[in-house]
């Protein structure tokens, strides 16, 4: 056992009149911190499984109560140590006269007194403590304390953490957290730095007030006369390109220089800062490019559509990652000389990456307080390149560990770390046990790492590890489609008439060339006409080979006799190995007695189309609530040639991907124009998601193709028609074909059209409603 032994000077203030008595009490706190000789746990065991990533969140979130909790836990505990000794430290430096004489000072910060004092969930009478003044310092507190707290439940030493770290990482502010950690090669290490910086901290809070109370009054601004507002815009939905436009539009229109970009957090998700009265004005603008909240945008077409997102002020009282807060910079650079604060990149034991779109390696710099300096007052923050660093060096890393405040960044940090198979614990005293759902990404409770270290076991599970193909010393592709399918991962989507009742021959040298095809019984409208093409086609597959049937759910006629005969001609030895349920989504219960139904003849493999992201999550909450059966997505979005949806295709896939992986009984099939081998290949691998600007590869399981094989030898397509399709030359560009949504097929559903003719062809149908 280590103690350090500090004065703690406690000061209370009694007015009475024009009376003022001042009472100063001195206490003794010692901080004990524990050796690693002395550390013995199930995790302390299974260390060298893990490799960690520590992660602390910036500014905006709640702390108070947290921190009230940690100290209350335990009067032994080290976080109520380090709590009383910073508290001592906060004290001294907001008790002195420099303090006291900035225009930014709001009251001593008396953590200790108010710790002892206050009931949890109470704050100081007349005090905001979400003010930068007190909430910068005492958020990096909360975060220390949540990390001593981690130590001493895990039964493990900062040593052997240090040791199992890939790299630490904080989002704006949390750098520092990040910092502290690396630079401290003990448990002691930790408290004496963690109380040094922490120093340093409150000099910044009050040093960024300060600044940005003088440039409110330099440009007659007052910072609380708009109700709501604040020096921080968050927005979402919106890309990057479109708020730097609204950003430079409204400098020209306000003559005024205080608008900036901030934060990236994601493609579209930042924030802004600046005045109050201009972030406004800016709010109201950025408000016209989305679409009300209760719009209903389900039936035009994902192109024309607006964006929908938020707009929102962040609890701040004073902007940061802002030109704006310049003038801090020499009075802090003081500052921390006069609190001796100091670290050198050489201390850093792990990376830490630099907050900005550079994210430097702090190792490699000399003076890391005056490049967290920079970062935090000055530089914009860019959280999506320090996950490009991440995944570039440190993909390999087990787990993430969040000490918060509260969630901390794991809201922004979960759809990187689940794409890299890096587990995301919540690793504080707050949070013993996280819930989860397929609709979200997992994160983990403490005691639920704790409780489960014993049986981790350490597995590549990048996405791409998971879900991509791979191939056999014979030369012979295998993934998920192949695994369940025992056939290739490239299948013949239903089609009327292409693949029904005239294309009995084609699906028939589908299935014997070994391929996944579907019979469309669209358009087999009569029992007898059903179970005639059935057995057809039976007939002329190699035995052994089963057949697919691709039926119409939005046809309730033809739905009402297609499926009891499927259930009936199943038992009878027919063999059907699988059905896809076109055209519409049962609900739940239905779905699932549907599916119990299939499973009870022997038939383990079902098919939805989705036509939106609603429609997603909807096929996987049926998946997830069936886990023996194998449920195939097949998503095509409005570009392929059927008549399915108005979505994109490519965004609803990258919105709900994760969610798809999350449901393991999921074959997630795509199909979209796909017109060779090369378009085709980066899907299975994964790769064409780094090209829309994605840190990790997204494979798909299958490859789904329809109207390309209208050219096949044994389709029954007019050679004429054949011949047309061969001689047409694709699209330079999206912006030369019509799209999903202007065109409509009978039953009233968008068709992507490519050239004008079939828009005409449409319009002339004799058969077309209306």
């Amino acid at each position: 056992m280590s103690e350090v032994t500090e004065s703690h000077t406690t000061t209370t203030t009694t007015t009475a009149g024009e009376q003022t008595e001042t009472v100063v009490t001195t206490t003794t706190t010692t901080t004990t911190t524990t050796t690693t000789e002395e550390m013995t746990s199930a995790l302390a065991d299974a260390m060298d499984k893990f490799s960690f990533i520590p992660e602390f969140g910036g500014q905006g979130i709640s702390y108070w109560t947290e921190l009230q909790r940690l100290y209350a836990a335990s009067e032994t505990s080290s976080a109520r140590a380090f709590i009383d000794t910073a508290a001592q430290a906060l004290l001294d430096e907001s008790s002195s006269d420099e303090a006291k004489v900035s225009v930014a000072f709001e009251a001593v910060i008396d953590v200790h007194s108010w710790l002892q004092s206050l009931e949890v969930g109470d704050a100081p009478a007349g005090l905001a403590l979400d003010r930068v003044f007190f909430s910068m310092p005492l958020l990096t507190l909360t975060q220390c304390a949540n990390y001593l707290n981690f130590l001493e439940t895990a039964g493990v030493s900062h040593e052997t953490v240090a040791k199992n770290s890939a790299t630490a990482v904080g989002h704006s502010q949390g750098v520092v957290s990040a910092v502290i950690f690396s630079a401290a090669k003990t448990a002691q290490e930790f408290v004496e730095i963690g109380v040094s910086v922490l120093r340093y901290m409150f000099w910044q809070g009050l040093r960024a007030q300060e600044a940005y109370q003088h440039l409110l009054t330099q440009y007659k601004q007052d910072g609380k006369n708009i109700e709501g507002a604040g020096p921080m815009l968050a927005v979402r939905g919106l890309k990057k390109e479109h708020v730097l436009k609204s950003i430079e539009v409204a400098k020209r229109r306000t003559k005024s220089p205080d608008l900036h970009l901030s934060l990236i957090n994601a493609s579209d998700m930042m924030n802004v800062t600046g005045f109050p009265a201009t972030l406004t004005l800016l709010k109201q603008a950025l408000e016209g490019l989305f679409a009300k909240p209760d719009a209903d945008q389900t039936r035009i077409p994902h192109s024309q559509r607006k964006p929908t997102g938020s707009l929102s002020f962040l609890p701040l009282s004073a902007p940061f990652h802002t030109p704006l807060l310049s003038e801090a910079k020499p009075k802090l650079v003081q500052d921390v000389q006069r609190v001796k604060c100091a670290i050198k990149g050489g201390q850093l034991q792990v990376p830490v990456y630099a907050t900005n779109a550079e994210a430097t390696n702090l190792q490699t710099v000399d003076d890391v307080i005056d490049e967290l300096i920079n970062m935090q007052l000055l530089e914009l923050v860019d959280w999506t390149a320090t996950w490009a660093k991440i995944a570039e060096h440190h993909s390999n890393a087990t787990h993430i560990l969040e000490f918060g405040p509260d969630l901390g960044v794991a809201k922004l940090s979960d759809k990187f770390a689940e794409g890299l198979g890096i587990e995301l614990v919540i690793a504080t005293a707050k949070h013993p046990v996280m819930s989860s759902s397929t609709a979200s990404a997992p994160l983990v409770g403490l005691q639920q790492f704790i409780d489960a270290t014993s049986t981790f076991t350490s597995v590549e599970a990048t996405w791409e590890k998971k879900f991509g193909p791979q191939v056999t010393e014979s030369g012979k592709l295998v993934n998920r489609f192949t695994r369940a399918l025992n056939k290739p991962p490239v299948m013949v989507a239903g089609m009327t008439p292409t693949t029904s009742l005239e294309g009995i021959d084609l699906v028939a040298a589908i299935q014997n060339a070994g391929f996944h095809g579907e019979l469309a019984a669209g358009g087999l409208s009569r029992p007898n006409i059903f179970e005639d093409a059935v057995n057809e086609l039976v007939s002329k597959i190699k035995p052994g080979l089963g057949i697919a049937i691709n039926m119409l759910y939005l046809n309730a006629k033809q739905w009402g006799f297609q499926f009891p005969m499927v259930l009936r001609m199943r038992r009878s030895g027919v063999p059907i190995e699988s059905i896809t349920i076109g055209a519409g989504i049962p609900t739940k219960e239905r779905a699932l007695e549907m599916m119990s139904q299939l499973e009870d003849v022997g038939i383990k493999v079902v098919c939805f189309k989705p036509g939106s992201v609603d429609g997603i999550h909807a096929v996987l909450e049926i998946a997830a609530a069936m886990p023996s059966m194998t449920v195939m997505l097949q998503w095509t979005g409005g570009r392929a040639g059927g008549h399915h949806s108005f979505e994109d295709f490519h965004q609803p896939m990258e919105e709900t991907y994760a969610a798809i992986r999350r449901v393991s009984n999921v074959l997630l099939v795509v199909g979209s124009g796909f017109g060779n081998w090369e378009d085709s290949k980066q899907y299975l691998t994964g790769e064409w998601s780094l090209s829309r600007g994605h840190l990790f590869k997204m494979p798909v399981d299958g490859i789904l193709m329809g109207s390309r094989v209208m050219v096949a030898k044994e389709a029954a397509t007019a050679p004429e028609v054949k011949k047309l399709l061969v001689d047409t030359p694709g699209i330079e560009s999206e912006l030369d074909h019509i799209g999903a949504g202007r065109a409509h097929s009978r039953r009233g559903e968008p068709l992507h059209s490519a050239v004008e003719g079939v828009r005409r062809q449409v319009l002339l149908d004799p058969a077309r409603p209306g």
